[in-house]
């Protein structure tokens, strides 16, 4: 039985930065986000196809995607503290998964 790598994955944007409406301003120790954002994620497998990448903000999906580019205009109205989890789902069943927590103000 042959194991196979799962998909790269990487969340581009939010980075440790404070954004005002999606432009980076300054380093962060976690992304602070002022206004809206667009998260980007990249997701690749050598040997496969990406299936589907999903954005799920606390447990929300707010993004399922097919082909790239992988990103989500994020203008909802929301304050405080968020997780943000991406998922790359490859054709051979494998997946890939990171999360980051950031802090928003949008209202």
């Amino acid at each position: 039985m042959t194991i196979y790598p799962p998909p790269q994955l990487t969340i581009d944007k939010p980075e440790k930065y404070v954004y005002l409406f999606g432009r980076e301003l300054m380093p962060s120790s976690i992304p602070f986000i002022i206004g809206g954002i667009t998260i980007d994620i990249t997701a690749f497998d050598e040997q496969f196809t990406i299936q589907k990448a999903l954005i799920v903000i606390d447990e929300d999906l707010k993004y399922r995607g097919i082909s790239p580019p992988y990103q989500w205009q994020w203008n909802e109205k929301t304050w405080g503290i968020k997780t943000i989890c991406v998922k790359a789902y490859d054709t051979s069943g494998n997946s890939a998964e990171k999360d980051i927590k950031i802090l928003i103000f949008n209202i």
